[in-house]
This record gives C-alpha cells, structure tokens and sequence, in this order.
C-alpha cells in the first residue's frame, strides 16, 4: 500500500528553475475539498495545480472533489512553486481545522446527552 500525507518536491530542471511538488492524499484534511479551492487559493502565485485522480487521470475540474488516493501536483518556477504548496497547505489545515471542530461538537453532544 503507497500512503502519503506529505508533499515530495521534484526540482526538474536547474535553469527557469522548473520544480515539481507531489502530495498523494491519504488521510487527511485534504479529503472532501474541491480542487478548486486549492486552484483559487494559489491563482495568483504563478504556479499551475492539478490533481491526478486514483486511476491515473489527470484531472483540472474545479467542481473536483479530491479523495483517498489521489494526488496533488503543484508545477512552477522559483520561488512560485514554495509559495504554491505552501498556499495548497493552508486550505488543507483549515478544512482539518472544520473536520476537527465537527468532531469535537459531535463527541461533546453525545458525551452530555
């Protein structure tokens, strides 16, 4: 089984300086957000996201809902690459942070009840 929950940074080539950043969705927060929101939220770095789907397509659909087993491709140049990811990181931490806060209402309801 391939599990990651982490980004793999891949520098192509040394002159633009072309990188590469990989995150394969396993179990984290990443799970139930659109890929448009990672899209938006990295627009303006000049990086380009994508996703590639668990059965190997590659996937830009926006209304893309991204899953176990799929992953998250990040390409730029430079600096845009770091900015990208580090972007793509905090719409992830911030789905997380809703998935938690869901959790802790619902543990606490059925703790009182």
């Amino acid at each position: 089984l391939f599990v990651l929950d982490y980004w793999i940074l891949l520098h192509v080539l040394p002159s633009p300086s072309l990188s590469i950043a990989v995150h394969r969705v396993a179990r984290r927060g990443a799970l139930g957000v659109h890929l448009g929101e990672v899209i938006e939220e990295v627009s303006d770095t000049g990086a380009k996201v994508f996703a590639v789907d668990k059965l190997g397509r590659i996937v830009e659909d926006p209304k893309y809902v991204i899953s176990a087993g799929d992953s998250i491709i990040v390409v730029g140049i430079g600096d845009s690459l770091y900015k990208a990811v580090s972007r793509a990181e905090s719409v992830f931490r911030r789905h997380e942070e809703v998935l938690a806060r869901r959790f802790a209402e619902m543990y606490g309801q059925a703790v009182r009840g």
